[in-house]
């Protein structure tokens, strides 16, 4: 059950009972769960530093959320106010940071994040951009077959 949505920037987030997720407007929706109790626990240092090291998908928050609400951003963070109190849920994995900056239209400050994202991702990469509408971006991206730049 929905909580509470926000659109912000051009994304969409929402909040069940427990959970926070972000979602990818526009073309086909590309949909992540940020932070929730019931995802696979890992040390605090890896799980604020989202490194994309194993996958290209963020790795969700352990984190116990009480009915929370959106209240804004404040700089890399989204804080939520639940019935514990005001949490701040990082925003800093790349793959999260490029679809922000693509949805308010700051291409150029997204481009900056490509260097974050290990070579064997930009395939990946490059299909995000293409369903967020940026294939432009994409075919700057090092190291992609030729298939995807053609595409």
């Amino acid at each position: 059950v929905v909580e509470s949505l926000k659109f912000m920037q051009g994304v969409l987030y929402v909040t069940t009972q427990n959970s926070l997720q972000i979602v990818f407007l526009g073309g086909p929706l590309d949909s992540y769960l940020l932070a929730g109790p019931d995802v696979p626990t890992t040390s605090a240092s890896a799980a604020s530093q989202q490194s994309m090291s194993k996958s290209f998908r963020p790795t969700p928050i352990p984190m116990a959320l009480n009915h929370p609400s959106i209240l804004s951003y404040h700089g890399s963070y989204l804080l939520l106010s639940t019935a514990s109190g005001v949490r701040a849920v990082p925003l800093s994995h790349p793959l999260i940071r490029i679809g922000i900056l693509i949805a308010a239209g700051q291409t150029e400050a997204a481009s900056r994040w490509f260097d974050t994202v290990p070579r064997r991702h930009h395939e990946k990469l490059a299909s995000f951009l293409e369903r967020r509408g940026a294939p432009d971006l994409a075919v700057t991206l090092p190291g992609l077959s030729l298939e995807s730049t053609i595409d």
